[in-house]
């Protein structure tokens, strides 16, 4: 589909401006150059980016990339590539992995086709980044524009990070507004992050425990809580998880009104939750 695209836009011919078009004015009066530049922006960085990945797997492909020289080729075109993901950020404090690329489908793609190539901090960095850009751009995302593959991407990230740097993660989200952390558990991409940082093997409980307490408020209207709960029990049966998950049970407001799906994803919970705790006794 990416090589499709490809060819269509090479038909079109060279992009080498905004299409006129975009530029015109709004109902409103007022000039859409801006958000046209952006999107003509960002669609030639996504393909520069891809054609430098195309140069990558080719080299990749070649005898050339056992020799030492092919292994420093190799190892200049990843650093070219984790580079040309970067813009200016917006405070002028220096440049960042795009947000924009972060946070569309097409940009999503073609992260996810570069981070299992990357070496951990630079996967490091986009987690980093992600976090940290999710705020801003959650309610501009829908569902449907998240890209599976950087989804499953994210998922094993923290695979690769130290506990130091998950625990910041997890730090950076639990710090999310009540309604950010909604989305957050909600969307597949952030999810998939989450349920990665909270079942990495050796985090210390306190981190956990915090992000557990932020999520409380949400479990009586939100059944994503429930689901996430459900998939770390499944993931990890530590028995400090297993605490931790009971202390967060114990912890629920009795007299608060639950929605009727929370409830029966809560009591599903809960059964599995008490039979771990007695087989573990």
């Amino acid at each position: 589909a990416d090589q499709a695209g490809t060819l269509d836009a090479a038909a079109a011919g060279p992009a080498t401006e905004p299409p006129l078009k975009e530029a015109a004015q709004s109902q409103s009066g007022h000039p859409a150059i801006p958000m046209a530049t952006s999107r003509w922006l960002l669609r030639k960085k996504i393909d520069e980016a891809r054609d430098k990945l195309i140069e990558l797997r080719v080299h990749a492909s070649s005898e050339a990339v056992f020799a030492p020289a092919g292994q420093q080729a190799r190892h200049n075109m990843l650093q070219q590539l984790f580079s040309m993901l970067h813009v200016e950020a917006e405070d002028s404090s220096g440049p960042v992995i795009s947000p924009q690329l972060l946070h569309s489908r097409k940009g999503q793609k073609l992260i996810a086709d570069l981070m299992p190539l990357w070496p951990p901090h630079m996967l490091t960095a986009v987690v980093k980044a992600f976090v940290h850009s999710f705020p801003a751009h959650a309610a501009q995302q829908g569902e449907r524009d998240v890209a599976t593959s950087f989804v499953n991407c994210l998922l094993v990230s923290p695979k690769h990070m130290v506990v130091e740097q998950v625990t910041d993660a997890l730090a950076k989200m639990t710090a999310y507004s009540q309604a950010i952390l909604e989305l957050a558990v909600c969307r597949p991409d952030t999810y998939a992050l989450i349920l990665g940082l909270l079942c990495y093997p050796s985090i210390p409980s306190q981190s956990p425990t915090s992000f557990y307490a932020a999520l409380l408020p949400l479990a009586f209207g939100c059944e994503a809580v429930w689901r996430l709960l459900a998939e770390v029990l499944q993931t990890s049966t530590t028995p400090s998880t297993v605490a931790i998950l009971q202390m967060f049970v114990g912890q629920l407001d009795s007299e608060a009104k639950m929605s009727d799906a929370c409830r029966m994803h809560m009591e599903a919970f809960v059964e599995q939750l008490n039979q771990l705790s007695a087989a573990s006794a």
